[in-house]
């Protein structure tokens, strides 16, 4: 298993060996794998256990109380995003569905036939462009009702992801041999969300059930935090399951 990307290096030095050696494993592991696990000193295990906590509470009340969060005027670009929603990309492409009819059949993937049944909410993170082409990307923001710090928790963890996905960028650039910043100046003003999901086992806990299908995300890149129990980003409280 690959080591993780130590940010430290970097930040304590962005010139030494060790930094520029690291730098060199980001590229490196983006062209082959398109994916790198990081360290970052930043950040510490407190952190994400508060930003856990707060998600698995919002996300085990019932659906009614969620459904005032959700904006479907904005096609769900903030607040809350119910199941049922969104159809996972092979639900709808014949050559997806053909690549899992290849597949031997002790690996075969699932074919998803109907929308994801996961939850999501959207909180935009960092500086709005004041001008925009694309007027969903400066809504006003959605907080739940009984979370007084929700915005607070939220940007907290938010900003420590950005934080590490900046340095990542950066460090992805000097390992391509471009300037340092090249990425780092296409991200300012971007459309940057904090988007956690969360699936209700209590609902969906059949056998072979498809909580959320694949799907190409379109930005950047995804940052994901450490998980409080085995699996792809899970948790659970009670009959829910937090992902």
């Amino acid at each position: 298993m690959e080591a993780p990307i130590e940010l430290k290096y970097f930040l304590d030095d962005p010139d030494s060996e060790l930094a520029l050696q690291e730098c060199n494993r980001v590229s490196e592991l983006f062209s082959v794998m398109g994916a790198v696990t990081l360290r970052d000193p930043r950040v510490t295990f407190e952190h994400n256990q508060v930003f856990l906590s707060e998600l698995e509470s919002y996300f085990s009340q019932p659906d009614e109380i969620k459904m005032k969060d959700v904006r479907p005027e904005y096609h769900y670009q903030i607040g809350a995003t119910p199941e049922g929603i969104e159809f996972p990309r092979c639900a709808r492409d014949p050559k997806c569905k053909e690549l899992i009819e290849s597949m031997e059949e002790g690996n075969r993937a699932h074919y998803p036939s109907s929308p994801d049944v996961k939850w999501r909410y959207f909180h935009r993170l960092g500086e709005k462009p004041k001008e925009t082409e694309f007027p969903s990307l400066n809504v006003p923001e959605v907080f739940p009702e009984g979370y007084p710090q929700w915005k607070e928790k939220m940007d907290n963890w938010g900003g420590k992801l950005m934080d590490a996905g900046i340095t990542l960028a950066e460090m992805a650039a000097i390992g391509f041999k471009l300037p340092r910043d090249t990425f780092k100046k296409l991200m300012y003003l971007g459309p940057h969300l904090l988007a956690p999901t969360a699936s209700d086992l209590g609902k969906y806990n059949s056998l072979d059930q498809i909580l959320a299908g694949w799907h190409q995300d379109l930005n950047f890149i995804t940052l994901h935090g450490k998980s409080r129990f085995p699996g792809y980003i899970s948790g659970y409280v009670g009959e829910k399951k937090f992902q």
